[in-house]
């Protein structure tokens, strides 16, 4: 390797370091091996409509005299967008490429014709280059018309296809072995169509003090055998209608003595889960009915009510859990997530109940109670598997502005209690105090967001469907660098970003006085819940004890 290979490889590697430390929303980096520093594949998500939630994958190709001359970006697949977004692109040898002052032409590179860049400057970073294709592709002054379903359908399909060839890893590949049973299996031994396992997610239900059902999953895997006759329900049994009926009073035990309730099959293997479907159903049922304190034959809209429950509680072993713990979690969610994807396909009504849910919780501030919805979490969850859209650009339905008042409605009993300061709408410092009382909560919940984002998405359900239910690792590792951008939100400003709660920015800055005007509506949102009987007070110390005095006081 010459000096000049070995100064070109120095600076590829800095700038990967830079890419780790600083991603970027909405772009997803599958960074080289060894093999083949010059090539990184990238994924660049696009915000607008009509093409909102396409990955547009391309690879990066960096030349052998980087930094001193530009890279290249070529998109993998054709795309016609029918619009100006087009002048971006051109065609060369075939290969569709960015066309852009600051980038080079790959296929001129081995021709006698030199690829000019004259907006590339050698102290710039591949950090510039993702900042400004991701640019071209959410620029809303790009969208001009909009083009027919079939053009935004072939959009998709390429894209789809692409994304999952060449930027996700083989899962096969990847991901050999799970413990089953405290047994090391290959993933080609789980998903065997012949003499496959039917994996099952361990779930322990308990009482608490105030006998409330807490539906906890253990991180392991079980597989339903005739060795595991503690808990094999058989048809007969199943139709018995006579066990487990409260599984909180049943503890099995796993392989390291963690005690479990129910297994819950996974959709691992399809012909198992279809031969053992009826076991599917009656764990539904019997958590369904715990939880209702009922004794009903099982519905498939109990399916939509439990399987959020078990995913949201996954979430605090995600972030403060140790890294094995965090990873299979991760594994865990997913495993859940594809399980709701096949219930869905099952069972087509439930598409239509969940969107019922969600117009339920829209519909009014009795609906979003915390009686009638104990965690926001599950909405997150819900709402990402219906039609509607959490990020929904017109907002129509205000869905981010009813739930992010209702979550900060629920601090405010707490708040009030710890800081009564922060009642006082000209107190110094009132963000400050009112953000660091519920600092963990916010993160928590920002992270409950940025899992259903990550992992409840068509791109993500494709991948799923491919891989029997298994996630590649390099998508964890894409997530796990957003965990650190989650545990650093530490004022409402990070907050507001992260939840992409526009309404208290204006022309694209921080307001405090935005901030203060909806923390104000918490408070009176808290008071008509119920949750808290706490007067306002204005500048002028004068109470505000409802929502005509607040307006006339304060707007």
């Amino acid at each position: 390797m010459t000096s000049k290979q070995v100064e070109t490889f120095k600076s590829i590697i800095a700038n990967i370091k830079e890419l780790k430390s600083n991603p970027i929303d909405g772009i997803v980096i599958k960074f080289p091996d060894d093999l083949d520093m010059y090539k990184i594949y990238i994924g660049i998500e696009i915000n607008l409509e009509p093409y909102n939630g396409i990955i547009i994958p391309m690879v990066i190709q960096i030349p052998s005299k980087f930094p001193n001359e530009a890279p290249a970006v070529n998109l993998i697949g054709k795309y016609y967008f029918d619009d100006i977004i087009d002048k971006n692109f051109d065609i060369s040898n075939d290969i569709q490429y960015i066309k852009n002052d600051m980038l080079s032409i790959y296929n001129l590179w081995t021709t006698d014709e030199e690829s000019v860049s004259i907006g590339w400057f050698d102290n710039m970073t591949l950090l510039d280059v993702l900042t400004t294709v991701k640019n071209i592709f959410n620029d809303e002054h790009n969208y001009t018309k909009q083009p027919s379903d079939e053009i935004i359908n072939n959009i998709y399909q390429t894209a789809n296809n692409n994304f999952n060839e060449y930027i996700r890893s083989e899962v096969i590949d990847e991901i050999k072995y799970y413990i089953i049973n405290g047994v090391n299996v290959k993933l080609t031994e789980i998903i065997d169509n012949d003499n496959g396992k039917l994996i099952c997610i361990p779930v322990d239900v308990q009482l608490d003090k105030h006998n409330r059902v807490i539906m906890k999953p253990v991180l392991e895997l079980l597989d339903i055998n005739e060795q595991n006759k503690n808990y094999h329900i058989t048809d007969e049994e199943f139709k018995s209608n006579d066990i487990l009926e409260h599984p909180s009073k049943f503890k099995f035990f796993t392989s390291n003595s963690k005690p479990y309730s129910v297994l819950l099959p996974c959709f691992t293997n399809k012909n198992l889960f279809e031969k053992h479907k009826y076991h599917f159903e009656y764990c539904i049922r019997s958590l369904y009915n715990e939880l209702y304190n009922l004794e009903n034959q099982f519905d498939p809209n109990m399916i939509i009510k439990i399987i959020p429950i078990i995913m949201n509680k996954l979430i605090p072993k995600i972030i403060i859990g140790s890294i094995s713990e965090h990873k299979f979690a991760i594994e865990i969610y997913c495993l859940l997530s594809h399980l709701l994807y096949k219930s869905i396909d099952i069972y087509p009504e439930l598409k239509e109940e969940l969107n019922k849910d969600i117009e339920l919780f829209l519909e009014s501030n009795y609906n979003r109670h915390k009686k009638a919805v104990i965690d926001l979490g599950e909405i997150l969850i819900r709402l990402a598997f219906s039609d509607y859209d959490y990020y929904e650009e017109t907002d129509t339905h205000e869905i981010r502005k009813k739930i992010v008042l209702e979550f900060i409605a629920r601090q405010i009993y707490w708040m009030n209690k710890y800081e009564p300061s922060i009642m006082n709408t000209q107190a110094d410092n009132r963000l400050v105090i009112a953000f660091n009382n519920g600092i963990i909560v916010n993160q928590l919940f920002a992270f409950c967001l940025e899992m259903s984002k990550m992992f409840i998405n068509d791109n993500v359900k494709h991948i799923l469907y491919e891989n029997n239910g298994f996630i590649p690792h390099n998508l964890i590792d894409m997530f796990d660098e957003r965990i650190s951008v989650i545990r650093g939100i530490n004022d409402f400003k990070a907050f507001t970003s992260i939840m992409k709660y526009n309404y208290v920015f204006k022309d694209n800055e921080f307001s405090n006085e935005l901030m203060n005007e909806l923390l104000n509506e918490a408070i009176l949102l808290s008071n008509k819940q119920n949750y808290s009987s706490i007067h306002i007070r204005n500048y002028r110390n004068q109470t505000i004890s409802d929502e005509e005095d607040f307006r006339d006081t304060i707007f």
